[in-house]
């Protein structure tokens, strides 16, 4: 499995802030998900601005 060491900073998209964020179960769930299966598709950038609001 390959390792990130280092992950550049990116600001948020302001687009992001019009959609609802995860609540605490539903997070939980995600971040397991991902500790067993992984990430399968890299985050992808948006007009140089991360689409997301977490940090797993």
């Amino acid at each position: 499995m390959l390792r990130i060491t280092h992950m550049p900073t990116l600001l948020i998209h302001p687009v992001v802030r019009t959609f609802p964020t995860m609540d605490d179960a539903l997070y939980g769930i995600l971040k397991q998900d991902m500790g067993s299966r992984g990430q399968r598709l890299p985050i992808a950038p948006f007009e140089g601005l991360r689409s997301h609001k977490i940090s797993l």
